[in-house]
């Protein structure tokens, strides 16, 4: 469980950073999204930059872990369809981790060890 909290917020901050980064670094970043033909760049840009930095805050701080870790894990099959295809190397090893990684944390958050409590008598 321990492994688990430090991986979630770990990969939360890791989209903290990415998501920041491609705000404050917007005119790189829509150059890079023109490239990997993403519609809209500008917008592109900044909506998922947005998502990856609110989200990344969630995940970390372990608010609607599940929802957001999905969301995320969204977001990383977006990168392998573009960035991916279109660049390859890096953009084919990371999107699919955290994939990995997001989607283990949305099935693994809110389960606790050990067999479910039991019921009162008499609770159906």
């Amino acid at each position: 469980m321990v492994v688990l909290a430090v991986a979630r917020v770990l990969i939360g901050l890791l989209f903290v950073l990415t998501g920041a980064l491609q705000l404050v670094r917007h005119g790189h970043f829509t150059s890079l999204f023109a490239r990997w033909h993403v519609p809209a760049p500008e917008s592109a840009v900044t909506l998922i930059g947005a998502l990856e930095l609110v989200c990344g805050i969630l995940l970390a701080a372990g608010v609607l872990t599940r929802p957001v870790a999905l969301l995320l894990a969204t977001v990383m099959i977006g990168a392998m369809m573009t960035a991916g295809r279109v660049d390859g190397g890096i953009y084919l090893l990371v999107p699919p981790v955290l994939f990995v990684l997001c989607v283990l944390l949305a099935w693994r958050s809110g389960r606790f060890p050990g067999p479910a409590p039991a019921r009162p008598p008499g609770v159906q």
